[in-house]
């Protein structure tokens, strides 16, 4: 499976097995500003997020692709990159171009809702 995103805020997925399978998805413009990075999570195979320079954060299911099932705002400015935890798959760690490193747990929820929790962060000056 191959993940791209690109400056036009668009995300696609091709199974390069099969030239069929593509799939397409524009983030909304209005809220979101260019798409800085995607991952694929390592251990969900079908879990994936996305970084933007808007510093929100969206996380995508491939078999639920309408709709992000996470959307939360990470950084004030750009957010750069971020990455999962080897070793705990509901954390992740993102920054971002207003010099901060964070951490999250996104497993927490709230009304049935996942609500990411900042459970620590850095100033990397």
């Amino acid at each position: 499976m191959l993940l791209t995103g690109g400056y036009d805020s668009k995300l696609n997925i091709l199974d390069v097995r099969d030239s069929n399978s593509a799939l397409l998805y524009k983030l909304n413009a209005s809220v979101c500003k260019d798409i800085e990075s995607a991952q694929w999570h390592h251990k969900i195979e079908h879990n994936f997020i996305v970084t933007t320079e808007s510093g929100i954060v969206y996380g995508f299911d491939t078999r639920k692709f309408k709709e992000p099932v996470l959307t939360f705002q990470a950084h004030k400015k750009a957010c750069s990159h971020a990455a999962f935890s080897p070793h705990i798959p509901t954390m992740l760690a993102t920054v971002g171009t207003d010099k901060l490193c964070k951490i999250w747990d996104i497993s927490n929820t709230e009304a049935g809702k996942l609500v990411p929790k900042c459970v620590a962060k850095r100033d990397l000056e």
